[in-house]
């Protein structure tokens, strides 16, 4: 699935696409720092 949206995000550059992969990445980070704790 990151794979895809990454290719995806190479191909045709859609800020959209970028603020939705930030997101998920700000998600992934405070997963990360809520299992840490």
């Amino acid at each position: 699935m990151f794979l895809m949206s990454h290719m995806g995000a190479g191909l045709g550059h859609r800020p959209d696409r970028e603020e939705e992969e930030a997101g998920n990445a700000k998600k992934v980070q405070q997963l990360q720092i809520h299992y840490h704790q």
